[in-house]
């Protein structure tokens, strides 16, 4: 596996969700060459978990769109039976 240098890591899209992740503030993480050392050592697995999520996020909403209109006729139903 090839780690990506410094620079490229601060500039890379991902390296505010980087931050997030281990919730430390950036300046923080460039200061400190230990924790820039862990976001290089694991960056490819962080790169995977951003972009499962993305995924997951995209199928989420495509699941709530198929069933929104069973939760409205269940809601509705509930409402005729009082």
């Amino acid at each position: 596996m090839i780690k990506k240098s410094v620079k490229a890591i601060i500039k890379d899209k991902n390296f505010v969700e980087y931050c997030s992740f281990y919730s430390v503030d950036s300046n923080e993480v460039v200061n400190d060459d230990s924790l820039m050392s862990h976001i290089q050592e694991n960056q490819t697995s962080l790169e995977q978990l951003i972009a499962g999520y993305m995924e997951m996020g995209a199928l989420n909403q495509e699941i709530c769109g198929e069933f929104w209109n069973c939760e409205c006729s269940s809601d509705h139903a509930d409402g005729l039976k009082e």
